[in-house]
């Protein structure tokens, strides 16, 4: 994963085009392995029932709403994807009878995604166990000052990508 030329053995400080300093390797490995794991371990579990992290989270944002539609631009922004990768998703989730598009009928413009009666009980069915991993992997492990931690410094990172994240304001 870090690739050993990027050490610079006589200096622990870089320029900012330079190579990482080891303290930067150092911070930047453990989180870069965190990322990976994380979300290989996630996506395998959710594998059984069809789906992977991204998939999940489209049918869960689907499923949070009270008629279980919305506009896919509304969706993209929930699950923080683009509109090309948001569209190749939801096609997908089409061909498995889980979600059906059409219309927005209010303005005649944009599609709207809804959540099928099976494409619900898939996500009922997948999430005792997402919630499960969730909380063995990320949420057990840390007490509630580590939580609060983990909040803070996620949503410090979250905010230079200029997105609106309910869970951080």
């Amino acid at each position: 994963m870090i690739d050993p030329s990027t050490t610079v053995p006589d200096s622990d400080a870089m320029s900012e085009t330079g190579a990482l300093s080891r303290d930067e390797q150092r911070t930047w490995g453990a989180f870069a392995a965190l990322l990976d794991l994380m979300s290989s371990a996630l996506d395998t579990g959710l594998h059984e029932r069809g789906l992977n992290l991204f998939s999940y989270a489209v049918l869960a944002a689907l499923a949070d709403q009270p008629d279980r539609t919305l506009r896919m631009s509304e969706l993209a922004a929930l699950t923080h994807a683009s509109a090309s990768r948001l569209s190749h998703m939801v096609r997908r989730l089409e061909d498995k009878g889980w979600v059906e598009r059409s219309p927005a009928q209010s303005d005649g413009r944009g599609n709207l995604a809804h959540l099928t009666d099976e494409g619900l009980q898939t996500v009922r069915r997948a999430t005792p166990d997402h919630v499960a991993a969730v909380r063995a992997m990320v949420l057990d492990p840390l007490d509630e000052a580590g939580r609060e931690q983990l909040h803070a410094l996620s949503c410090r990172l979250v905010r230079q990508f200029e997105v609106s994240l309910p869970e951080c304001d």
